[in-house]
C-alpha cells in the first residue's frame, strides 16, 4: 500500500469474504511389490478422499488435451487420470483446470498432473472447485513420478488427500483512484497472492510491478479530457479468481457502470 500511496492519496483497503481451504495431509503411492511414495502437492481446493484413501488404475493421457480425452472415451471412467502440465503462456497450451474439468466430466475418480521438467519437483495450482461444487481428488506429481507410473502397465495407485474447508475467510483488495475529468474509470489490476514453490515471483509479482510502473507513468497524464485511473491489487485470485469476483459482485451498479476497461497485468 505504501507504493500506491507514493503515487496518489486516494487509497482504500477493502476486505471481501471467500471460501478458503487448506491441506491437512496428502500422499500418492505407486502400488506393487515395493510400494513407491511419489512426491506430490494437492491442487488447491482438491476434493478429499475417504479417510482410508482411494485405490485405482492409472490411465495415462499424455498431455491431456481434448483429443486425448476424446480418444480415451469411456476408458477414463473410474480411473485415475494422469496428464502433463504445459507452459501456461504458450499459445497452444491447455490449462490445468480445463484438463481437470475434462477428467471430472468423464467420470475419472482422481486427477494427477505431472511437472514435465526433470528434477524440479511437483508444481502447485488450483482445481477451481467451489466449496459446494462437484470435484475429485487432485494433485501435482513430479516428472520422475510420472515416469514411474508410465513404465508400469496398468499401474495402480493409492491416493489420500485430506483438506479442510475454511468458510468466511477474508481477502484484501488494495485500491488507488486517480481522478480524471470524466466519471469513467480505466482499471489496471494485478494480484498479490501466489502459489508456493517460487511460482509467485512470476505469477503475479511481475504483474504487480507492471501495474505500479503504469500508474507512475500515467498519473501525470490524467486531465479534464481523460477518464480516471484505478489500480486494483487483489488477493484470493489463485482461488479461482475469488477475490476479484466477490469485489465486483459487491459493487454498486452505478460504480460498476463507470468502469469502462480492465487491463490485467498478467505474467509475461
Amino acid at each position: 500500500m505504501s507504493r500506491l500511496r507514493d503515487i496518489g492519496p486516494d487509497i482504500r483497503l477493502l476486505s471481501v469474504p471467500y471460501d478458503g481451504w487448506r491441506r491437512l495431509s496428502s500422499n500418492v503411492i505407486l502400488l506393487g511389490e515395493t510400494p513407491l511414495h511419489l512426491d506430490c502437492m494437492p491442487l488447491l481446493r482438491s476434493a478429499s478422499t475417504e479417510p482410508t484413501g482411494l485405490e485405482s488404475t492409472i490411465i495415462d493421457l499424455g498431455a491431456g488435451r481434448p483429443a486425448d480425452f476424446e480418444r480415451a472415451g469411456d476408458a477414463v471412467r473410474g480411473k485415475v487420470v494422469l496428464v502433463r502440465h504445459e507452459y501456461p503462456f504458450a499459445p497452444d497450451h491447455v490449462h490445468r483446470r480445463r484438463k481437470y474439468d475434462m477428467a471430472l466430466a468423464q467420470d475419472s475418480i482422481a486427477f494427477l498432473i505431472a511437472n514435465p521438467v526433470p528434477n524440479a519437483g511437483p508444481l502447485s495450482g488450483s482445481s477451481g472447485r467451489p466449496h459446494d461444487g462437484a470435484g475429485i481428488p487432485a494433485a501435482y506429481i513430479d516428472y520422475e513420478g510420472a515416469v514411474a507410473l508410465s513404465a508400469q502397465r496398468n499401474a495402480r495407485v493409492r491416493l489420500n488427500i485430506q483438506g479442510e474447508e475454511l468458510r468466511d475467510s477474508m481477502a484484501n483488495v488494495g485500491m488507488l483512484d486517480l481522478p480524471g475529468g470524466r466519471d469513467s474509470r480505466i482499471v489496471i489490476s494485478a494480484h498479490m497472492d501466489g502459489h508456493n514453490l517460487g511460482q509467485s515471483a512470476l505469477d503475479n509479482a511481475t504483474g504487480v510491478s507492471v501495474a505500479l510502473a503504469a500508474a507512475r507513468i500515467l498519473a501525470s497524464r490524467l486531465g479534464p479530457d481523460t477518464p480516471g485511473l484505478r489500480i486494483c491489487f487483489f488477493t484470493a485470485e489463485e482461488w479461482a479468481l475469488a477475490g476479484s469476483a466477490r469485489y465486483l459482485a459487491d459493487m454498486s451498479q452505478p460504480e460498476r457502470s463507470a468502469l469502462k476497461l480492465n487491463l490485467t497485468s498478467s505474467p509475461p
